[in-house]
């Protein structure tokens, strides 16, 4: 029972984490990361590939308020009185799948905006990914760190904002 309430928790926590971090290009097109991983390119191709990202973005929209209506059942079967587990399999498998379309979504316009870049310029973006990866990561290390190991959440609703 304390593996499965573990297992639970992490799925929870984890899921949440992975759609706020998902991606560097998520709230908009002057990201840091979005603005360095262009850097170096001129300023037509640079913006048709924010474009592209953005555009996808604008996509994705729907996906995200779909995934936090589901995070947020997930969170209801898992704190019910009496926990379903058959429905909170179904439930986790539902937000993989609306996150594995987001990705895909992503993945799409990634790669539409690269095509229309020289082999320079895409190993350009991709050592400028590489830096802006690095950035974030180590940002976001120093920001869990700082963080208490028992934050406060507010009773029946999802921490959405780590």
């Amino acid at each position: 029972m304390k593996k499965l309430l573990l297992t639970s928790a992490l799925v929870c926590a984890f899921s949440g984490m992975a759609f706020a971090h998902n991606t560097a290009f998520d709230k908009s097109d002057n990201t840091p990361a979005l603005v360095h991983a262009t850097s170096g390119l001129p300023q037509a191709k640079a913006q048709e590939f924010k474009d592209s990202l953005r555009d996808a973005q604008e996509e994705n929209k729907q996906i995200y308020d779909q995934l936090r209506q589901k995070r947020a059942e997930l969170y209801g079967i898992l704190t019910a009185p009496q926990f379903d587990r058959r429905a909170f399999i179904a439930k986790g498998k539902e937000i993989r799948d609306l996150r594995k379309e987001a990705e895909e979504n992503r993945a799409e316009a990634f790669s539409l905006a690269a095509s229309d870049l020289t082999q320079q310029e895409r190993m350009r973006v991709a050592r400028n990914l590489e830096g802006a990866h690095a950035m974030t990561k180590h940002k976001h290390m120093n920001h869990h760190a700082s963080k208490s190991d028992t934050p406060d959440r507010p009773s029946g609703q999802m921490n959405q904002a780590q």
